[in-house]
This record gives structure tokens, C-alpha cells and sequence, in this order.
């Protein structure tokens, strides 16, 4: 693909930094049921401004544990 000489200044202002996963939503949702909503605003935070990397959003790109995500569905418009 290098050889197609790739804008990175365009990649960077079209893809954002942080992508809502589904693990890291359910999450958040999860402490917010129980009355803890600063994982919820911390994600909520993040994705204002998704194109910029704050330093603070690494803990929502990380993959999910594999062994708590075994056999997890999603359904689309959920």
C-alpha cells in the first residue's frame, strides 16, 4: 500500500483515534447501572473529539479479554 505513496495527514484527519467497542461501551454501561458514571464520561469525553488522540483514550482501543468475550453476539441496532 506504500507503494500508492498514502496521505498521512489526510489518514489522520479521516480515521479516528477511538472507535466505540463493544466491551468497552458494555462496560461503561455497566458501572453507570450501578451509579458509578465516570467510566461513561470518560468514554463520552473521548468520543467528542474522536479524530484526537488525548494520551487518555488508550484504554478504550485495548482489545477485550478473551477469556470474558467467549461467545459474546451483537446484533445490529444495538
Amino acid at each position: 500500500w506504500r507503494s500508492f505513496s498514502p496521505d498521512a495527514d489526510l489518514m489522520r484527519r479521516v480515521n479516528p483515534t477511538i472507535i466505540p467497542r463493544n466491551h468497552g461501551v458494555e462496560g461503561a454501561l455497566d458501572r453507570a447501572v450501578q451509579g458509578d458514571y465516570s467510566l461513561m464520561n470518560q468514554l463520552n469525553e473521548a468520543l467528542r473529539y474522536p479524530y484526537q488522540n488525548s494520551g487518555t483514550n488508550e484504554k478504550f482501543n485495548l482489545p477485550p479479554d478473551l477469556d470474558s468475550d467467549q461467545g459474546y453476539q451483537t446484533f445490529c441496532g444495538t
